[in-house]
């Protein structure tokens, strides 16, 4: 073999070597996206008790696209909302799509007045109560409502504080699932 050929193959080769190990690198950075509250963030997890069910994770939605949406039943804008979120979940829980009430219990005077507020709105989309009022800590929630749009990847899309609509909501989900 000619040298000058030897060396083009030397130089692909250390090239192909390069290539391999700056995607490695792109990889397990991009792959281990931190926890966090805000956009770009993997959801920090946490455990709630549910309405009529045992506790679960927000770990435990994997794989779904998730809308967790925080209120409390005082709020004008939560009870706006919440039938618009309720029909949603209906209309996607089939695709993959979870809706999360996340009721800001300690925010509440007592969990009867959330759980009239569900039976007010015909609310049948999981429910969890932030008794202790820790994930509206951990997540800084400053107004209600508040909703964060979570990938299946678990990683938050949109945050997004104020009231929100079916249509909205629809546009943000769609090339989710």
């Amino acid at each position: 073999m000619k040298p000058q050929m030897k060396k083009v193959q030397v130089t692909t080769l250390v090239l192909a070597l390069a290539a391999i190990a700056v995607a490695y690198v792109l990889y397990t950075n991009l792959s281990n996206v931190e926890p966090g509250v805000n956009e770009g963030d993997r959801a920090l997890d946490f455990t709630l008790p549910m309405r009529e069910q045992e506790a679960q994770s927000l770990s435990g939605y994997e794989g779904d696209v998730v809308i967790l949406n925080m209120w409390a039943s005082w709020c004008e804008p939560c009870k706006d909302e919440m039938p618009e979120l309720n029909d949603l979940h209906d209309d996607y829980q089939d695709e993959g799509l979870t809706v999360i009430a996340l009721n800001m219990a300690s925010y509440e005077r007592s969990t009867d007045d959330a759980i009239e507020f569900l039976d007010e709105f015909d609310i049948d989309l999981p429910v969890m109560f932030d008794e202790e009022g820790e994930v509206a800590d951990n997540y800084r929630a400053q107004r209600f409502p508040t909703t964060y749009v979570i990938n299946r990847d678990q990683v938050i899309e949109q945050v997004i504080i104020g009231e929100v609509t079916y249509e909205q909501l629809d546009r943000l989900i769609a090339p989710l699932l």
